[in-house]
């Protein structure tokens, strides 16, 4: 079933407020291909859009995902630049995410991780910050 913009109306509100969209209306609206050729993700439910990747950027997710799989070896999944389902108003994309077990152990997007990685060059403040709180808060220590 293809989704119409009216399956996502806004609630009706007595005063201006913000909406929060969910994981499922981002979800279903990104397999509608809302978000095709755009690197999209939903941070406490504020759909946010990020720029390409700079080479330095590139490189050093590289480098840390090779040592990742060097350092975890057999029974981890090392995730790169995939979503984890945090809560039903955040599912970032997040640079790496190390996962007990195998990808053929579930059908959905997991919803924690033993360690993620974020690759910072200009968001560094973000990421150490509001985004460290919201994988904090997602219960990943690390």
């Amino acid at each position: 079933m293809t989704a119409t913009l009216t399956e996502y109306e806004l609630p009706e509100a007595s005063s201006p407020r913000p909406f929060r969209w969910t994981v499922g209306e981002f979800h279903a609206m990104n397999e509608d291909g809302r978000f095709a050729g755009r690197h999209a993700t939903l941070i406490d439910g504020v759909i946010l859009e990020q720029g390409p990747m700079n080479p330095p950027h590139a490189i050093s997710l590289e480098l840390a995902t090779d040592r990742l799989r060097q350092v975890f070896g057999t029974g981890w999944r090392i995730r790169v630049q995939m979503p984890l389902v945090l809560s039903q108003h955040t599912d970032p994309e997040l640079d790496i995410a190390v996962l007990r077990g195998n990808p053929r152990d579930g059908s959905t997007h997991p919803t924690t991780a033993e360690l993620v990685v974020e690759v910072s060059e200009l968001t560094l403040s973000y990421d150490r910050g509001d985004k460290a709180s919201l994988y904090a808060a997602g219960g990943i220590a690390d």
